[in-house]
């Protein structure tokens, strides 16, 4: 048996965007969840309880339920504008982080994720993150991306917006 010590993705995810999970006035709770459910299946989680203003939610695996969590929050009530940041592959070399909002997780996740694994980091704790490292975009860089998307295609993932 060989024991490894190690840090939860989320925490791996803080380190790597230098930021904190919590921060005063703004984000008091760290709510840590899982979206992964059997291909297909919508996740069955307490929205009500999820959408807090005062608290960071950490979703882990949830690239492909982002349509379900952005929905299910702002259904409960948060902010279409409260701050997302999406990083893939937390940790490794080809880690790469976005910038977006609830409104536009959906749509960031069908666009600028890849095959890697996926955090979502939600709230008001977010907004002062900026990714600006080499391999990193930023909402604006991510916006002129799916604009350009849009023009080409005028759908994204075959559905139209």
């Amino acid at each position: 048996v060989q024991v490894c010590a190690g840090v939860t993705t989320a925490s791996a995810a803080a380190a790597s965007l230098v930021a904190s999970l919590t921060l005063r006035g703004l984000a008091r709770r760290l709510v840590f969840v899982t979206a992964h459910t059997q291909r297909g299946a919508v996740p069955d989680l307490d929205w009500q309880a999820l959408a807090d203003p005062e608290a960071t939610l950490a979703v882990y695996m949830g690239k492909d339920a982002a349509p379900h969590i952005a929905r299910g929050l702002r259904d409960a009530g948060l902010a279409a504008d409260t701050p997302v940041i999406l990083i893939e592959n937390v940790s490794l070399p080809h880690e790469r982080q976005f910038a977006t909002d609830l409104a536009m997780l959906p749509l960031a996740a069908r666009t600028v994720l890849g095959d890697g694994p996926a955090m979502i980091l939600i709230g008001k704790a977010m907004q002062a993150v900026h990714p600006v490292a080499q391999g990193k975009e930023s909402g604006s860089t991510l916006a002129a991306k799916v604009q350009d998307m849009l023009q080409v295609h005028g759908s994204v993932g075959g559905q139209d917006l």
